[in-house]
């Protein structure tokens, strides 16, 4: 197998000729790494090594790219990788991002939390539902809901008195009330609890 031609692509990359044929496109630091030029014999398992390389450095451009526009969880990072990379490049540039401190589920968690429970109102069991989509651990999930969330019927009092007072004097606007709080995670049995609190009017099913 002989390199035929290099061609220089965008972004410091260059497309990879063997024998006449297009083989890979290949990070120029990597070529220069392995010392590829035209005219040079070389074999597969050399070519694969090079190629698998350039794909590792490819994944860490992007994870870092995806890490600077915000927190993701490992689950997360993974996933997004794999839409682009082998999974097991994935898995290891994943892991790298442990090591150096750009990725940590527990401290994502928790500012994720505290985010969906004070700023967007959510309930604590939507918030876990959440965080375990994004993969975090369980116990971490629980911990943290344990350690942040408010108790339901007050968090749901506080929302009555801040958006929807003016809204429960008649049985449609109360069924969107009952509809908005149930979209962001509350217990039907809590919703009616709050809302007699704060009317002292009974909800009939």
């Amino acid at each position: 197998m002989k390199i035929t031609a290099i061609e220089p692509r965008p972004k410091e990359k260059s497309a990879v000729f063997v024998d006449g044929s297009f083989y890979a496109t290949v990070h120029n630091e990597v070529l220069l790494q392995f010392g590829l030029h035209v005219g040079q014999d070389l074999d597969e398992v050399f070519l694969l090594e090079v190629v698998e390389n350039s794909m590792r450095r490819a994944a860490k451009e992007k994870a870092f790219n995806l890490l600077s526009y915000r927190d993701h969880s490992y689950k997360e990072l993974v996933e997004k990788l794999s839409r682009s990379f082998d999974r097991q490049i994935a898995l290891r540039t994943a892991d790298k991002m442990v090591e150096l401190g750009l990725i940590d589920d527990e401290k994502f968690a928790r500012k994720l939390a505290s985010d969906m429970l004070y700023r967007r109102k959510f309930s604590s069991r939507r918030v876990e539902s959440e965080l375990l989509l994004r993969g975090i651990n369980r116990e971490i999930v629980r911990e943290i809901i344990e350690e942040l969330a408010p108790v339901p019927k007050e968090q749901i009092i506080a929302l009555l008195e801040k958006k929807y007072a003016n809204k429960l004097n008649d049985e449609k606007n109360l069924k969107r009330t009952i509809a908005a709080l149930t979209r962001l995670g509350f217990s039907y049995s809590d919703i009616k609890a709050a809302i007699y609190e704060f009317t002292n009017e009974y909800i009939e099913d």
